[in-house]
């Protein structure tokens, strides 16, 4: 059994495909499936269903994959060859409510997409596309123009500078994605209400969540630069780990005394709440705006970590 999500994930799934690939230079399709989630397929403990596609990945290969349903809000996980979780996407954007995942695989192995419904019971029909070999540079383009709707020249440039700083001489891998404020918050700053998810694997991810100033220092240049994004969410994949950096309008203003060009930004207080997705969700609905939910007591919180929204 494998730990994700809120859940385990049975290695013995019907639906799991086996596709690979040669190193190409240019983009290739290795899967397109039409799928459907229906009563009897594999369920995770919040009573979501789920079906897994295998394929087999390079160290240092760039692929995307893409869930997308009519049906249901799909909910897209990525699983490495010892079958933990490196990356999760629930939105494209704020206006699109699909999964995709942009990523740099980090080892050579058999990986694991799941195709998941965000809410519990969800059926219907969903498509699942995987594709490989387009170059770094226009992967991380398409990655970091996705994460914020609307995203202008100087917002990418800065998403860009911040995979950069991240991952320069560390074994960490990041990658960002959209985040719905309205699902964590009733009330956020009107004017941003976009979030980004930088996402982290590898050996190096809990030392950079803990460093509260490097965190700091990258999420004031995205906020500056990114005129439409109030938060912005660091979280370890593998854990579900996570520390979150907003736009705070209150913030006492003498910090910021002689900084040019400097927006309030700080990191959201920490508010305890148990562990189990139900309870989450319902307290991130009446969450203050600055606040974050830290789940206590959590006896999945070696592989899955806090609520997943």
């Amino acid at each position: 059994m494998r730990a994700l999500r809120f859940g385990a994930i049975s290695t013995a799934v019907s639906l799991a495909v086996s596709v690979g690939w040669s190193a190409a230079a240019t983009a290739q399709e290795l899967l397109t499936v039409q799928g459907a989630l229906t009563i009897g397929d594999a369920v995770l403990e919040d009573g979501s269903l789920y079906d897994e596609y295998t394929f087999a990945g390079s160290s240092g290969q760039q692929i995307t994959i893409s869930l997308s349903s009519r049906d249901f809000d799909p909910y897209l996980i990525l699983l490495d060859p010892q079958g933990r979780r490196i990356s999760e996407n629930d939105d494209v954007s704020r206006n699109n409510r699909n999964s995709r995942l942009v990523i740099t695989l980090p080892s050579t192995g058999t990986y694991t997409a799941v195709a998941n419904s965000y809410e519990s019971g969800k059926t219907g029909q969903y498509e699942i596309k995987i594709e490989a070999g387009e170059s770094p540079v226009a992967t991380l383009q398409a990655m970091v123009s996705e994460a914020v709707p609307g995203s202008s020249p100087p917002c990418d440039a800065a998403l860009i500078s911040a995979i950069g700083d991240i991952e320069t001489d560390r074994e960490v891998n990041a990658v960002v994605s959209a985040v719905q404020l309205r699902d964590r918050y009733a009330e956020f700053p009107t004017d941003r209400p976009n979030g980004v998810r930088v996402a982290l694997n590898g050996p190096a991810t809990l030392s950079v969540i803990r460093s509260s100033q490097l965190l700091d220092q990258l999420s004031s240049e995205l906020i500056r630069n990114c005129s439409t994004v109030g938060a912005v969410v660091f979280r370890s994949a593998e854990t579900g780990f996570e520390k979150i950096f907003g736009f705070l309008p209150d913030r006492d203003e003498t910090s910021l005394v002689g900084e040019a060009d400097v927006v309030p930004v700080g990191e959201f207080t920490c508010v305890p709440v148990a562990a189990n997705r139900r309870a989450g969700r319902s307290a991130a609905r009446s969450l203050a705006w600055g606040d974050q939910i830290c789940a206590v007591d959590n006896p999945r919180s070696g592989t899955g970590g806090a609520n997943r929204s």
